[in-house]
Order: structure tokens, then C-alpha cells, then sequence
């Protein structure tokens, strides 16, 4: 058996989580290979990745996308959207385009 270690959530995932669930969208926390697993209430799914604004841009030494510039992407592969807060989480999933 290999050993795991707890993941260490993001201490802005509840804002995001809280946010998503008030609008009405199923959310689970999960592990691999992204935070939050979203089914939007059309039904579709999506994944959405949780990042730390401050440790996230001293990491990475990058700035982030924004919900519109992931959900816009052309390319056969979509990289998992990263969120930061609540207010980007909504913004993504309203861009999701579903007719609820």
C-alpha cells in the first residue's frame, strides 16, 4: 500500500465551495487531479482547481488565467480553470453557458 498524505485544502476553497453551492451547483472536494469537481445545474460537469492568490503568484512567479480567458481556450485540451474566490467560481460556471 502507498503511503498518502492528507492534502492541505486551500484556505480560500470555502468561500468557493460556499458560493458555488448557494447558486445551486453539486460540489466535491476531491484530490486528484484538481480541487473541486462541479456539476452544474445543467448537469454538465466541471473541474475547477483552487488557488491561493498570494502563494500561487509567489510560487509560480505567473499570473493567473481568468475564468473567461480558460473557459474561451481553443485548443482540443482545456487546462483545469483556476479560481481564487467565490466571485471568480460564479463567474466561471455562468460562462458555462447552460440554458437553466
Amino acid at each position: 500500500m502507498i503511503p498518502r498524505r492528507i492534502k492541505k485544502r486551500d484556505d480560500n476553497e470555502g468561500d468557493v465551495v460556499l458560493a458555488l453551492r448557494t447558486a445551486g451547483h453539486r460540489v466535491f472536494l476531491i484530490d486528484e487531479p484538481c480541487d473541486l469537481l462541479v456539476q452544474c445545474r445543467c448537469g454538465r460537469w466541471w473541474a475547477l482547481e483552487v488557488k491561493n492568490p498570494e502563494t500561487h503568484a509567489r510560487g509560480k512567479g505567473k499570473e493567473m488565467r481568468t475564468p473567461k480567458q480558460v473557459a474561451t481556450a481553443s485548443s482540443l485540451w482545456q487546462p483545469i480553470p483556476e479560481v481564487t474566490n467565490g466571485l471568480e467560481a460564479m463567474q466561471f460556471m455562468d460562462a458555462c453557458s447552460c440554458d437553466v
